[in-house]
């Protein structure tokens, strides 16, 4: 009959197997512990992220729902501003602090230009109307001056129509023979305007 033999490990072996081992499943526990770390550390910083765009989305909207007062007050601005364009004036009514000058006098400052001190001459008329265009609520004056004087008829207030009359005046009661030089000046708002007739008065 045979004998059986069993062979048996030595305890030395059966140690380095033990150890072996614990070290295997250290560094399948380190992994797993590592794996683990690794997917919440992601999880987590989605979820940042998520709460980051979030945040952002909801301001935008917020801000797309203000009102622009940027645009308000510049359209405020613009409304009160006023419009230079609108207020021009021509050159013979220049603007001030006080207001607008008067519109230069225009119209038949006399009605003939060639007159005479009495009816017996037969040079021209003995009496005359004049009459002064400019802005409404201005006072016209119309003089007469010769060799250094000057002679008024006296000043009107201009109607709403824009005129003011002398009618009637005889040359007598404020002119002298010879030749005058005609002038119509307006005067509105501490401003005046004149013009000179292109034509003088001439007296007989």
């Amino acid at each position: 009959m045979y004998s059986t033999r069993i062979k048996r490990t030595p305890q030395k072996s059966r140690r380095s197997y033990f150890i072996a081992a614990t070290v295997l499943i250290a560094i399948a526990a380190i992994c797993g512990v590592a794996l683990l770390v690794n997917h919440h550390s992601t999880s987590g910083s989605k979820q940042i992220s998520l709460t980051s765009n979030s945040k952002d989305n909801v301001g935008k909207k917020s801000n797309a729902n203000l009102p622009s007062n940027t645009t308000n007050q510049t359209n405020s601005a613009s409304n009160s501003s006023p419009s230079t364009s609108g207020s021009a004036k021509s050159p013979d009514t220049p603007m001030t602090a006080s207001g607008a000058a008067p519109k230069a006098p225009t119209g038949q400052f006399v009605s003939s230009h060639t007159a005479s001190l009495n009816s017996s001459s037969n040079f021209g008329v003995t009496t005359e109307d004049s009459v002064c265009n400019t802005s409404a609520g201005a006072t016209c004056e119309i003089t007469f001056t010769q060799n250094g004087v000057t002679k008024s008829l006296g000043k009107k207030t201009v109607d709403g129509s824009g005129a003011a009359y002398w009618s009637g005046w005889k040359i007598a009661d404020y002119l002298t023979s010879g030749t005058w030089k005609i002038t119509a000046t307006a005067s509105l708002n501490g401003q005046t305007t004149s013009t000179t007739d292109v034509n003088n008065l001439v007296i007989n």
